[in-house]
């Protein structure tokens, strides 16, 4: 009826990364990833968060900002409670990796960058990276509605969660 799968006494010390089993993609990062390529995201994001990271002194090298708001992206999409669960969901997933343009023996960006990220930024591009993000909803009519309005976001960081 079943067998059970006995472990090598010995597992595979290298593993070729062309010999990894290959994840398909998921259908939603990939058609997400597609809306936000068709708009210009990534490059406009980096243009918006630019002289943040013109600043000296700052520290090691920052995240991407693209990846960052990526990886917040895959934290409200997949409800994940906290800065350090959704590193560990983006460092786990292939299909997420893949969606962040990370390949299997990159690093994700860890939890602990975060709070210097959120920090770099500043209320001020989150909320032009916000407004960009729903005109750019809107164009694509994924937004509907008669009004838009924007309120200013307030960010509070308590235990490494982020509240919005």
């Amino acid at each position: 009826m079943f067998e059970n799968k006995q472990k090598a006494a010995q597992p595979e010390f290298w593993v070729a990364t062309e010999q990894l089993p290959k994840s398909p993609k998921s259908t939603f990062y990939a058609k997400l990833d597609e809306t936000l390529e068709s708009f210009g995201f990534a490059g406009k994001v980096r243009q918006i968060c630019a002289p943040a990271y013109k600043q000296p002194g700052t520290g090691r090298p920052g995240i991407d900002p693209v990846v960052y708001l990526k990886m917040m992206l895959v934290g409200f999409f997949e409800d994940l409670p906290s800065e350090r669960a959704i590193a560990a969901r983006c460092a786990d997933s292939m299909s997420i990796r893949a969606f962040l343009n990370y390949e299997l023996n990159e690093t994700t960006p860890d939890h602990s960058s975060f709070t210097v990220i959120r920090q770099r930024l500043g209320l001020d591009l989150y909320e032009r990276i916000f407004t960009l993000s729903l005109q750019a909803l809107r164009e694509h009519g994924l937004l509907r509605g008669k009004n838009l309005g924007i309120t200013r976001v307030v960010l509070v960081k308590t235990d490494h969660s982020l509240l919005l």
